[in-house]
């Protein structure tokens, strides 16, 4: 993902205060350009612990774009652990070439060369 595809998804599985750099986890507060949100906090439910239904996942993967075959999928996290999550969501979803960039925020947010995007 060192390269930013035009006609990619990268989705942040993390959490609001740290997508909307409010909590620095990484090396710079921030995030990646024209990245989305899904927090994988909202994958999962709170009661059981146990993944959330496909169809109750389904409007915050329409509302970001990320089921759209034309695009490529990147999720991505802090260490792509969170992001795994996303990824096998949106593998229920019908979405099977889904990658996760193993890296993350961690290996990203370290090389200053690298576009970073740190407005609200």
């Amino acid at each position: 993902m060192a390269e930013l595809a035009p006609k990619a998804a990268r989705i942040n599985a993390l959490d609001d205060d740290t997508f909307h750099r409010r909590r620095k986890t990484y090396a710079r507060a921030g995030r990646i350009p024209s990245s989305e949100h899904v927090f994988f906090g909202l994958l999962i439910d709170p009661a059981t612990g146990a993944y959330r239904k496909p169809a109750d996942v389904k409007p915050l993967f329409e509302k970001i774009g990320a089921l759209d075959a034309a695009k490529k999928t990147v999720m991505h996290c802090r260490g792509g652990i969170a992001a795994t999550v996303a990824a096998l969501q949106l593998a229920r979803l019908g979405r099977d070439d889904v990658a996760v960039y193993d890296g993350s925020m961690t290996e990203w947010s370290q090389d200053p060369q690298r576009p970073f995007e740190v407005t609200p």
